[in-house]
């Protein structure tokens, strides 16, 4: 079929716009501005959550991308679970899609809304189940197989699961058999090779980047600092390391004021290539999720 004749509706519980509010906005709305740029489809977009608290000017800068927007109200985004109960088949949408794109884990509860004859995908990007593997305790023990259970039963029901790292899949395949269902899209950061190669001076030792609302983001710098940058500081006193990236948070903050010659937060910058190219070593202190 031709690709003008094509209808795609997102759906989410996280609205798009603005697009630098997390990573979810920013996935979502990057995902609607290159479809558009690149293709001629029709692209609809429902919003299932709290709409009186997203407001006419950001409806109207999404509908300038999107032919439509939808919106259902939900005054908590964890009542999504239940939309079956709370909703009326399709949404009371009369559109048959092509294909239909949920764009969050919460989202993929409204699979069963649907009565199409369409293509369902679902950007799961993370495993949930690989994010409460790596944590102690029996709180989230529980958590893991909870969601170890929410992910079985979900993930049966679409036709393709998008994944931001071959670890992530591999995690879910250990206990669901996607069986070429599931895809991975990784995520990152095209360096210039003629300008990484004019670059004389490096004065970033160590860099970590990334968007520190993300709560594995986070956890890495907390744990960097906690119990590896005392370490270095004592074998190489002037070790400058830089942590780049939107939203970082209060207690990142605070633990880096005690390095405060050393360890640098920059918050969100206009260029990460920029500060790629003065770093000599990229860290990845993760521990919790994926995605590299």
């Amino acid at each position: 079929m031709n690709s003008n004749n094509k209808s795609i509706l997102i759906v989410t519980d996280v609205f798009p716009f603005p697009a630098n509010k997390n990573g979810n906005t920013e996935n979502i709305y990057n995902l609607i501005f290159q479809l558009k740029k690149q293709f001629s489809f029709k692209i609809d977009l429902l919003y299932i959550g709290a709409v009186k608290n997203i407001g006419s000017e950001r409806i109207g800068e999404l509908s300038k991308m999107c032919d439509n927007v939808f919106l259902r109200n939900l005054r908590n985004s964890k009542f999504i679970r239940f939309s079956y109960f709370t909703f009326k088949t399709n949404f009371d949408l009369k559109e048959n899609y092509e294909t239909v794109f949920f764009a969050t884990f919460l989202s993929a509860y409204t699979r069963f809304n649907f009565n199409l004859n369409a293509k369902f995908i679902l950007y799961q990007a993370d495993s949930r189940t690989l994010f409460y593997s790596k944590l102690p305790g029996i709180k989230n023990t529980l958590r893991y197989h909870k969601f170890k259970c929410e992910q079985k039963w979900l993930f049966s029901r679409f036709n393709s699961i998008i994944f931001v790292s071959e670890i992530d899949e591999a995690e879910v395949n250990k206990y669901i058999g996607l069986k070429g269902r599931s895809l991975t899209v990784p995520i990152g950061c095209n360096i210039d090779a003629n300008a990484a190669n004019k670059v004389k001076h490096k004065d970033i030792d160590l860099i970590f980047t990334g968007n520190f609302h993300y709560l594995p983001n986070s956890h890495a710098v907390i744990f960097f600092l906690n119990t590896i940058i005392p370490r270095l500081i004592l074998l190489y006193p002037d070790i400058q390391v830089y942590f780049v990236g939107r939203l970082p948070t209060q207690e990142m903050a605070a633990k880096a004021k005690q390095y405060k010659n050393n360890v640098f937060i920059t918050g969100e910058v206009p260029s990460l290539e920029e500060f790629l190219l003065r770093a000599k070593i990229y860290i990845s202190p993760l521990y919790l999720g994926s995605g590299l």
